[in-house]
């Protein structure tokens, strides 16, 4: 059923506006709009827009929506098409602060880009930290056991010490002068 509401014009006049039903932007139900603007048949469903629109700018640089505008809800990979739940952006470089190299896939193109889904054929491959040769179904593997992998963090984040270390050394010679100083100083007597 139609709704009239008065509405006033940025001139200030007055008018009625003849308020159809709206059909909501995020569950496609129809609704009696309150105002002219309305988008949203409830409260819960202009939340769950917001926060879909926040997780998009923040989870990919609010790049997914324009995707979307531009190829469509349509998987890159098999064609499939679908609504936004079924389809979602993946970072191709498998970076994922890098927004420019984003495709739209359905979500089981994703799994398997990702490694999970239907399993790969087992290939052997070399473990990054020990060199070891396994075998794997999974193609984004880098470690042959948890151990190497907690072993390979650990060396990669004292390397990044170690160099933080070197870099104020060279930036502070006097400091370090000074410190070296006082070290030899305070134990030269023991």
């Amino acid at each position: 059923m139609a709704k009239a509401i008065l509405a006033v014009e940025k001139d200030g006049s007055r008018k009625a506006v003849v308020l159809n039903n709206y059909i909501c932007q995020e569950c496609g139900s129809e609704f009696e709009p309150k105002t002219r603007n309305s988008k949203y048949c409830s409260k819960i469903c202009s939340k769950k827009a917001s926060n879909r629109r926040y997780k998009d700018k923040r989870r990919h640089g609010d790049k997914r929506q324009k995707l979307i505008k531009r190829n469509g809800l349509i998987c890159a990979k098999c064609g499939k098409s679908g609504n936004e739940f079924e389809i979602v952006a993946h970072h191709s470089e498998f970076d994922k602060y890098d927004h420019e190299n984003q495709v739209l896939l359905c979500r089981s193109c994703h799994a398997k880009e990702h490694g999970f889904g239907e399993p790969c054929e087992p290939f052997e491959t070399n473990c990054e930290f020990c060199g070891v040769v396994y075998t794997t179904n999974n193609p984004n593997s880098k470690y042959c056991s948890q151990s190497c992998k907690r072993k390979a963090e650990y060396k990669r984040d004292n390397d990044k010490i170690k160099l933080r270390v070197k870099q104020w050394k060279k930036n502070n010679p006097e400091k370090l002068k000074a410190n070296k100083k006082r070290y030899y100083e305070k134990h030269k007597n023991l």
